[in-house]
């Protein structure tokens, strides 16, 4: 965990031009990103989630936690944080357009928003039961009460804690993070990633993957990374 905080601070710091003062992270996990952030001169490193999961190490480091679903931070005024960022949160929320709004929202002029997230939905992985089954595609050939049982038999009652919970948007679903930003921002970055490797699962079962009524597009882009500027 240290090591990948490590590479995500530098990462952030590297594509900043500025030191920011203050830092939001939605979803931060063990909150090991937001220590390094406050390791390196950082005043107000503050985690977002629904459940408080920091480690000791972290909150002794002086990392704040407040809990709040993302889409809807009223407890946090307009305007308040310099850097918000956010890996692998995004596809777990019910409702990422109103995580966006509400991220545009609290980010200070001059500030920047950073989010990462995947694996998409419908992409090989994008029920994340790697652990359950080594198969892509899993939650669309199968019915979700299937593998369901199938964890709890190899994983025992505690099983749930191998299937995350995720919002099943489709590619479309997230096209809001390329357009409709109003003059206040600019669209820094926009990338996104392929896992062409699993193809074979949709020439062998075409049938199904056209049944999903998806774009042919959303069952290869595993993830998403986008960048945001406020203007000062």
């Amino acid at each position: 965990m240290e090591a990948l905080a490590l590479e995500r601070f530098q990462y952030i710091a590297n594509k900043i031009n500025f030191k920011p003062a203050s830092a939001l992270e939605i979803g931060p996990g063990a909150g090991f990103v937001l220590k390094k952030f406050k390791e390196n001169g950082i005043n107000k490193a503050v985690a977002l989630d629904i459940v408080d999961s920091l480690y000791p190490e972290v909150k002794k480091a002086g990392v704040e936690i407040v809990l709040s679903s993302a889409d809807n931070m009223a407890c946090i005024p307009d305007k308040s944080y310099d850097l918000i960022v956010s890996w692998s949160a995004l596809e777990h929320i019910p409702n990422p357009r109103m995580v966006y709004d509400e991220c545009l929202r609290i980010l200070k002029p001059g500030g920047y928003l950073y989010l990462h997230f995947g694996p998409l939905y419908y992409s090989p992985w994008g029920y994340h039961h790697y652990s359950v089954l080594n198969c892509p595609y899993l939650h669309l050939l199968f019915p979700e009460q299937l593998i369901h049982n199938h964890a709890r038999k190899i994983k025992g009652e505690d099983y749930k804690g191998y299937l995350p919970w995720t919002n099943g948007c489709d590619l479309d679903e997230y096209q809001f993070l390329k357009k409709g930003l109003s003059y206040e921002y600019i669209l820094e970055s926009y990338n996104s990633g392929y896992d062409m490797y699993s193809v074979s699962m949709i020439s062998r079962y075409p049938e199904i993957f056209k049944s999903k009524n998806v774009s042919f597009e959303s069952f290869f882009v595993d993830w998403i990374q986008v960048g945001i500027i406020r203007k000062p």
